[in-house]
Order: C-alpha cells, then sequence, then structure tokens
C-alpha cells in the first residue's frame, strides 16, 4: 500500500493557527512568569522587612532602657492615638533621632538602611516594634519600586488585615501590586513568636604589626551574626565588615574550636589588602589617621541584647602619629608650627611612607596628615618581617611588597621607598638590618629621594642592595637631602653583602646637592660608572664622615683566594667619593682599598676643596689620595708605604698621593703619615686617646689593644679628634656613630715590623 505525501506543506490557515497557539502560550507563560517574579520579590522584601524589625527590636530595646538618653525626635504620631508613632526612617539618622538609634551604622546592610524605603511602626512607651512596611526605591525592574512617604503610612495600614492571626491571600495579592510596586510587610502574629537569645561581650586584640589585623574571638560561639566596626578618628569615615564564613579576602577564620577569627586592615605584601583600598560606607579614610575599631554580636533573626566590645584605637599606617610642633635640634625652640609626627616601628610602617605604597595623601596637593616628621621607634630587620609575614600563614600571601596598583617585587625582595614630599626621617640611633633589594633603578632603603629631605641617627647593618642605575645602602639618589649620623655596615667579612650599580656608594648611589655629615659607610662596593666607598659621586658637600675598609690579616687581600679583592671597585673610583663636584669635603677619611679605571685612595675624581682629609687605603694602578680633578687641597695626609710596589729592579716605588703630584709644592696640601713613627706618632696620638673600633680583621684586634681582655682601638685619628665641633642637637660625640671606627685599616708597617 502506498503513503499518501502531502507535497505542498502546511497550509496558509494551518501557519496562523500554530502562530496564534504559540503567542496565546507565551502570553500565558509570560504572566506566569511575571507573578513569579512578583511572588519572589514579595518573599525577598517581607525578608528584608523581617531583618528591619528584629534589628530596630533589638535596638529599641536597648535605647528604651537606657531611658531614651539623649533621644529628642521620636518620628511622626498616628493620628488618634496616645501612644503609637511611625515615621519613614531613610530621612533621619541623626545621634539624637530615634531613628538612629533604633538602626544605628552597623545594625543592618547600608544598602537597605540608606538605600532602601521604609515604614517602622513601634510603640515608644513600651519600647515595642509593631510593624515593618519596606520597598525598593531603585531597582530592576524599575515598577517593582517605590520610595514610601508619610502619605502612604494609612493606605498601607488601613489594607492590613489585623483581625487575622495571619495575613490574608488578598493582603499578599495587594502588597504584591500596590501602586506597580511590591510591598514587604513582617509583623502581627509572626512577630510575637521570635526566638530569644542572650548574647556575650565578643573580645577583640588589635594587632599593629607586619600586618594590621584585628583578632575577634566570638564567646557566642557562632550563634550570633559579628561586625568589625571601623571608624576613622578624624575623617568620621565607617566600614563594617561582616565577619562570617566563607571567608573573604579581609576576613578569616582562623580558629573553628574557640571561634574566632581575624580582620585584615593593612597588608603591604597583598595589593589588594592596602589600608587605601577600604571602600568605607561613609565617607573616605584618610590613610594614615588613626581608627576606632569595635566588635558587636547581634542578630537579625532573634530577640537579643546588643553586645558590643570595648573600643580600642591604633593608626591604619604606622604604629602611630602625633601632632605637635617640631623642635628639630631639641634646643627648646620648635622650629616648625604644628605638623604630624608618623612612629615608625616595622617594615611595614616604613613602606607606608611611600605614596605608592599606602596612598597617603591620594589626590590632594598637599599631605592630609601634613607629615614632615617620620620617627623610628625601635630596632627593625627585613628577615624578620618576612619571617612574621610567613607565621602569620592564611593571613598573608607572598613575603612581597607590593603597591597598592598591584606591582610588586621579587620574591623576598624590599621595596625601596621613596618618599615625595618633604620629609624628616629620624631613626633615633635605631638599625635597620638585612635589607635585600634587586630590579629598582634606583636602589637602597630609600629609592629616590627628590625633595628637600632629611635623614638621621640611622644604623643600617650588612644590606645586599643591586641596583639597575644607582644604589647606596642608604638611598640609591638623593637630591637636595641632609644626611646626618647615619651608619652602614657589616656584621662580617662576607662578600655576599655588597652595594652594587653603575654608580654606587656605601650610603649613597647619586647625590646631588644636599649634604653628608658626621656619617659613616664599611661595606663592600661595585660600580661601573661612579664608585666610593660613602658615596658614588656627590655634588653637595661632605663634612665629619669616613669610610671603613674589609681586610685580612692586616692587609688588603681577598679573604677566600688571598689576593686581588679590594673594597671599593669600578669605574671612576675613591674610597671615600667616587667623582666629587660639590663645594667642598673636610674633616673626614677613608681606609678603603680601591680598584678602577680613575683611582683615587680617597677620591677618584674632585673638584671644589677638600681639607683636613687622609686615607690610607691600598690602591690598584690608580693614586694614593686623588686619582683626577682640580680640587683645592688643604692639610691632608695619607699611607705612602701600604701602596709601595715592586719594581723590576727589585727597588721599591711609591704610589704619588694624585696625579701630576709635585713634591715641592703640594707636600704641605697631602702629607704622608708613615715614612717615619715620628710623623706616625705625631699623628695618631697617645695610646690613651684611642678610640674603640669595630673590625672585622681579628689581627687589628690583636696589634691595637691594651691587654688581651681588651677589644680593639682605632690607632688613627677618629671624625671627633679630626673635628671637635658636634653638630646641633647633639650634647655628646658618644650620641654619634663617627665616635668610633667601624671597619678595618692596614696597620702601618713600621709599626707591624716592631711589633
Amino acid at each position: 500500500m502506498k503513503k499518501l505525501k502531502n507535497k505542498n506543506g502546511f497550509t496558509m490557515v494551518e501557519l496562523l493557527l500554530v502562530v496564534a497557539i504559540i503567542v496565546i502560550l507565551s502570553a500565558v507563560a509570560f504572566i506566569a512568569v511575571h507573578r513569579h517574579q512578583r511572588a519572589l520579590g514579595q518573599l525577598e522584601r517581607d525578608g528584608i522587612a523581617k531583618e528591619i524589625f528584629v534589628a530596630a527590636q533589638n535596638h529599641l530595646t536597648l535605647a528604651y532602657g537606657a531611658g531614651y538618653a539623649g533621644i529628642t525626635k521620636f518620628g511622626t504620631k498616628e493620628s488618634g492615638s496616645n501612644e503609637i508613632y511611625y515615621f519613614t526612617i531613610s530621612e533621619n539618622f541623626s545621634e539624637d533621632s530615634i531613628e538612629g538609634h533604633m538602626l544605628p551604622y552597623g545594625s543592618i546592610n547600608e544598602t537597605v538602611r540608606l538605600g532602601g524605603s521604609y515604614i517602622i511602626r513601634y510603640q515608644k512607651d513600651t519600647g515595642l516594634v509593631l510593624d515593618v512596611f519596606y520597598c525598593t526605591k531603585n531597582g530592576s525592574p524599575s515598577e517593582y519600586n517605590h520610595e514610601l512617604s508619610l502619605g502612604d503610612y494609612s493606605e498601607l495600614f488601613d489594607h492590613r488585615d489585623i483581625t487575622d492571626s495571619s495575613e490574608t491571600a488578598n493582603y499578599k495579592s495587594w502588597r504584591r501590586n500596590w501602586n506597580g510596586a511590591i510591598v514587604g510587610w513582617y509583623g502581627g502574629m509572626a512577630a510575637e513568636v521570635l526566638p530569644t537569645i542572650d548574647l556575650v561581650v565578643p573580645e577583640i586584640e588589635i594587632h599593629n604589626e607586619e600586618m594590621l589585623y584585628v583578632k575577634i574571638t566570638d564567646t557566642n560561639h557562632g550563634a550570633a551574626q559579628l561586625k568589625l566596626i571601623i571608624t576613622g578618628v578624624e575623617s568620621g569615615a565607617k566600614k563594617a565588615f561582616e565577619v562570617i564564613p566563607p571567608d573573604n579576602l579581609r576576613v578569616k577564620m582562623t580558629s573553628v574550636i574557640d571561634y574566632t577569627y581575624t580582620v585584615t586592615l593593612d597588608d603591604v605584601t597583598n595589593s589588594l589588602r592596602h589600608f587605601c583600598l577600604i571602600t568605607p560606607d561613609q565617607g573616605a579614610f584618610i590613610p594614615g589617621e588613626d581608627i576606632e575599631v569595635q566588635a558587636v554580636a547581634y542578630s537579625n533573626s532573634a530577640l537579643s541584647n546588643i553586645a558590643y566590645s570595648s573600643k580600642g584605637v591604633t593608626n591604619s599606617l604606622f604604629a602611630g602619629i602625633n601632632g605637635s610642633a617640631l623642635d628639630l635640634d631639641n634646643d627648646g625652640t620648635p622650629e616648625m608650627a604644628k605638623n604630624t609626627i608618623a612612629y615608625v616601628g616595622n617594615i611595614r610602617h616604613l613602606e607606608n611612607l611611600d605614596r605608592v605604597i599606602s596612598a597617603l595623601d591620594r589626590g590632594d596637593t598637599g599631605n592630609k596628615l601634613n607629615i614632615q616628621l617620620a620617627q623610628q621607634t625601635t630596632n627593625m630587620d627585613w628577615v624578620d618581617f618576612i619571617g612574621k609575614i610567613y607565621s602569620y600563614g592564611g593571613l598573608s600571601s607572598d613575603p612581597y611588597i607590593t603597591d597598592y596598583s598591584g606591582n610588586h617585587t621579587a620574591e623576598g625582595y624590599y621595596k625601596p621607598i621613596s618618599p615625595d614630599y618633604s620629609l624628616i626621617y629620624d631613626g633615633k640611633n635605631h638599625r635597620i638590618s638585612q635589607i635585600k633589594v634587586t630590579g629598582e633603578n634606583d636602589a637602597g632603603l630609600f629609592g629616590s629621594i627628590s625633595t628637600v629631605s632629611a635623614i638621621k641617627n640611622l644604623e643600617l647593618l650588612d644590606f645586599d642592595i643591586t641596583g639597575n642605575v644607582s644604589a647606596g645602602a642608604l638611598a640609591g639618589k638623593t637630591s637636595s637631602c641632609v644626611v646626618t649620623n647615619v651608619l652602614a655596615w657589616n656584621s662580617t667579612n662576607s662578600s655576599a653583602v655588597n652595594i652594587t650599580a653603575p654608580d654606587a656608594g656605601g650610603l649613597i648611589g647619586d647625590m646631588t646637592g644636599g649634604s653628608l655629615n658626621y656619617s659613616a659607610a664599611a661595606v663592600i662596593v661595585s660600580g661601573t660608572t661612579n664608585t666610593g666607598g660613602l658615596a658614588g659621586k656627590s655634588s653637595g658637600s661632605i663634612l665629619s664622615c669616613y669610610s671603613g675598609g674589609h681586610t685580612k690579616d692586616a692587609n688588603y687581600k681577598d679573604w677566600i683566594t688571598a689576593e686581588g679583592k679590594y673594597d671599593v671597585t669600578g669605574g671612576t673610583a675613591g674610597g671615600l667619593v667616587g667623582s666629587f663636584t660639590g663645594s667642598g669635603i673636610s674633616d673626614s677619611y677613608s681606609t678603603c682599598s680601591v680598584s678602577g679605571t680613575t683611582v683615587g685612595g680617597f677620591a677618584g675624581s674632585a673638584a671644589g676643596t677638600i681639607s683636613n682629609c687622609y686615607s690610607t687605603g691600598k690602591v690598584d694602578s690608580g693614586y694614593a689620595f686623588l686619582g683626577s680633578g682640580s680640587a683645592t687641597l688643604t692639610g691632608n695626609y695619607y699611607f705612602s708605604i701600604i701602596n709601595e710596589e715592586l719594581m723590576p729592579d727589585d727597588s721599591m716605588a711609591t704610589i704619588l698621593p694624585m696625579a701630576g703630584y709635585d713634591a715641592d709644592t703640594q707636600m704641605p696640601a697631602i702629607k704622608p703619615l708613615d715614612l717615619d713613627l715620628t710623623t706616625y706618632n705625631s699623628f695618631v696620638g697617645a695610646t690613651d686617646n684611642w678610640k674603640y673600633a669595630i673590625a672585622y680583621d681579628p689581627m687589628l684586634v690583636r696589634y691595637f689593644r691594651k691587654s688581651e681582655d681588651d677589644i680593639g682601638k682605632y690607632s688613627l685619628k677618629t671624625v671627633e679628634q679630626l673635628n671637635s665641633a658636634l653638630p646641633s642637637g647633639y650634647s655628646d660625640w658618644s650620641e654619634l656613630f663617627v665616635s668610633m671606627h667601624y671597619g678595618d685599616w692596614p696597620a702601618p708597617e713600621l709599626l707591624t715590623i716592631n711589633e
């Protein structure tokens, strides 16, 4: 049997019929979906109304118990009633209003508290909340929204079925389509059966350490909700962190046994957890301001007390701040009007002085806190910082420094700070140790200091610094910076601790203007352009400074291979400064050995004046004092015997103190110290006047001590003996690092031979 086939397809009538059926079904489906969306919208708004109800009731109970102390505004009184009040809460949150007490900051989500539209009906005399009506003011779809007003209250309340034990279906339907909006409601019989719990006060600990975090112990063991409320003391900005699992970027549950949490507020090892990246619910925080923290345990599902922890105050970026007039030279008279002092107690505080790290003064034309002085409060160590970051475990991510834009150092390396505002950094004679820097153009504790600043009273120990352009233990590059009483030295002879860059100096790689005063370095420095034991190149002034050497067995040889190791190597190299074009150097000395292309035991090349200075280090293919230049020299000295060379005929030749040296005319300007004992002894003075020394070479300790139990003494003149004038603000030489000698120095052959 053949099958019949319709070769003509659907007729037009059939096609139209199918389309009509699809349209009808789509319309029915759309209506069903629309109804479902509104039902879900009402369920959501009813839930929010319940949250508002519970939060308002719990806080109203607190206010009622205090006798409504301080409250002068109680809302709009209900017509015809002596007891019932009603009001729109989204308009009044002043401290003296009932609204502000019933829904204070942190009581509910800020989007709801400030962005929602709701009416709370309550009874003042009994402290009871009776009803809450809630609408969204803004949202999608727009027809679901409505901003409630006082005029809406009567209609909402009149349509409420208060004769039944629960809402009627008709009332729900009415609220679901009221003026096109959806109205949430909570109250009536449902509110009468809310559970009741008694909450215990949570405990907080503030840890202003390598990270700034708050530890919260929930003594309710998870029975309550927790918030940590942060308030800016100066700005008044507020942020409420929900302290609930699951973990987020800043909030972690650190113990499931005793319900402890941490909220991290500042972390310079994570680009997403800098304090400046906290988005407050109110206002704007000022990076560096003090902040007040308080934890609160509460419930938005049960009737309960509100359990507030004690309040704590800490600083957002530093160990603390203090606004006061600054007496910079300690003479009792302030030189600066009221400014803010930032106290630095760890590496995080130090890094936060840089605005690319902390956003200090972000977006303004002046430091908001007017920070002009930073004071170090204790010794700091980079390795210790890294160890503590590791010990925080899940609180932090990686042991490197990040800025708030996401850029970070190599793992395990410090980021030099480069404050671009006028700053006085006072180390208070504290120490910073084991800083490691690599991958930076200008490398050091400070990277580039480009404004008038000052750094003083700081000890730098065991720094390993590599810069692409300039490097120094203190700073890669400075401009118009005044440095006073700063020391950089190594605790051992380790060749792994170096200052390395094209322009490299023990303290500063590239120094433009400014001055180096009463400061010293005893480190290993290597460069390719300008290299100096104290400064690679300088156009500033140098007063009463020195650079100490690294020797073995009282000579300048490599302590590993016994050959060819020099303290300062590369390019235009000098024991104190590689290239000097400043106004002058005075009352300074170097005991470093030097090797390079243009070499001087004191300066590789120099202009300006050099007076009352000396150098004692061995030089390699250079000059014992000045390699080249046109400096005016007055009253300077050098060691000659250590720079003797064995000639092919087995005779000895002494390396000249400077290029083109004429002994007849220039001897008064550069005198040899060690041609005879009389000259040497007249320079070093009596042994009772020798100052203490911290030497790398044990042979020097043996040579220069008074007894077996005595430590080493420096036999030559210290800065204190070259210049008896103390700098302003110092009452005793013992306050200055240059009061003794760090590093090695050559033992003259006459002393060694006659031992």
